[in-house]
């Protein structure tokens, strides 16, 4: 499935792999109002949310994918650990997928203050 290999590629802060999984206008955005907010497009954006995510410590562990022909929804396991910090929680993750690749994601974090606050 496509959002387990992307995800893997994101853990592994594999670049180059996630872009082959990502269309060239994909829009990712990661909602609060943490200093890693906002919106991240294209294949400049895919690595800029790598390297927030190497920067921040995170790790994702799919818990439950539901998947139509359009839509694919995780809930996953978030993990980090940096500078003396941590955090452990469940995020929602909301992606659309077009002619194979992912065009559009979503971070829902299902504890906004605790996800904000571990990113500042």
């Amino acid at each position: 499935m496509i959002i387990t290999a992307a995800l893997d590629a994101f853990n592994t802060r594999d670049s180059d792999a996630i872009s082959r999984y990502v269309s060239e206008d994909y829009a990712y955005t990661l909602h609060g109002r943490g200093p890693f907010a906002g919106v991240y497009k294209g294949f400049e954006g895919v690595s800029r949310i790598v390297d927030a995510g190497a920067a921040l410590g995170f790790k994702v562990k799919p818990l439950l994918v539901l998947a139509d022909a359009e839509y694919v929804f995780v809930l996953g396991k978030l993990t980090g650990e940096r500078e003396g910090k941590t955090i452990e929680t469940e995020n929602c993750y909301i992606y659309r997928v077009r002619d194979g690749k992912l065009v559009e994601g979503r971070n829902v974090p299902t504890d906004q203050y605790a996800f904000d606050e571990y990113c500042r």
